[in-house]
């Protein structure tokens, strides 16, 4: 075993010593529990997971909820670290992201959003279907996984739409929902989100970066969980200084077998984080451009504002201001 290798194990370890809630896992345990003994899993209170969550956790319905949920920590902080080490090979860089309050609050209340973040490191088939555990925050990934699929294989392709349909048609019909995780967990800022996860999802989609895809869904998503915005950390890791120097390895395996463009050819002249946020902002800029409707929406909404700020004012006020001023 390599140093690195066995430092990511510690650090994994280390996840695992830090778990002491195990609502979650304690509910899919439960329901794992009721489907070996043939009964229908949304019986269990509040589960609002789709039927393949309990199903991943029959094989280990037998052991104990904390030690499940340790486990699932373990997991959980090895592919963090995979994944942040990808995005920017610095050890002060991954230390922060492990000591950042939203990660150590994702390892407290342990939950499946690493399993999510895990479809950046695997081929698109698998890919598809870690990310559609919690669309909230993977529907960008899956999107590429099966734009990456269909353009190898269309059949396969339409395969995964309707096994991943099949999923959440048994899940709902069996009694699959979400409100009361909506009323009582929901930590999203939509509508105000969609400011920064439009053009986030419309560079991601475009240059078929699944990291940047990843970033844009809790901004996007009605409904996200507080640990959920770890979506945003390998986004962040990339922006940290110091950026990757050109022309080194692609971000993550994820970008390498999934991009249309090569991955490269943005590096090529990348030479720094703010450069890359300019060439993200003039390439949005240009979409927009480019489509009239979303230009117009624009415009309609600034309009509205302007009139909104400027008939909210008392008649004397606008008044005088439309006035010009003689005195000095």
């Amino acid at each position: 075993m390599n140093r690195k290798s066995f430092i990511i194990l510690v650090l994994g370890l280390l996840c695992a010593c830090l778990v002491t809630q195990v609502l979650d896992v304690s509910l899919w345990l439960e329901a794992a529990r009721d489907l070996l003994a043939r009964q229908n899993p949304y019986h269990v209170p509040n589960l609002i997971n789709p039927i393949v969550v309990p199903l991943a956790f029959m094989p280990v319905a037998w052991l104990p909820d904390a030690l499940v949920a340790r486990l699932l920590a373990f997991c959980s902080g090895i592919i963090a670290v995979t994944v942040i080490w990808r995005e920017k090979r610095q050890t002060i860089v991954v230390l922060l992201i492990l000591i950042s309050p939203i990660f150590l609050y994702s390892i407290y209340f342990v939950n499946l959003d690493w399993l999510v973040i895990a479809a950046l490191l695997v081929s698109p088939v698998p890919a598809f279907f870690l990310a559609l555990l919690k669309p909230q925050i993977g529907l960008g990934i899956a999107l590429l996984a099966w734009l990456r699929v269909w353009q190898t294989n269309k059949p396969l392709a339409v395969l995964l739409i309707a096994i991943e349909v099949m999923i959440y048609g048994v899940s709902y019909a069996l009694g699959m929902r979400w409100e009361f995780a909506y009323a009582n967990f929901n930590r999203s800022v939509f509508p105000f989100g969609l400011i920064i996860g439009l053009p986030l999802i419309v560079i991601g989609l475009r240059r078929r970066d699944a990291v940047i895809a990843l970033a844009a869904m809790p901004f996007l998503s009605p409904y996200v969980g507080a640990q959920s915005w770890v979506a945003a950390l390998p986004l962040l890791a990339r922006f940290a200084p110091n950026a990757r120097a050109p022309g080194s390895r692609p971000t993550s395996r994820f970008v390498k077998r999934f991009s249309v463009v090569d991955p490269s050819e943005f590096a090529s002249h990348v030479h720094s984080p703010t450069q890359e946020i300019d060439d993200a902002i003039r390439e949005y800029a240009q979409f927009t451009m480019n489509h009239g409707w979303i230009r117009r929406l624009s415009d309609k909404l600034l309009a509205g504002h302007r009139l909104t700020s400027v008939d909210r004012q008392p008649a004397s006020v606008r008044q005088h201001k439309a006035e010009p001023s003689l005195s000095c």
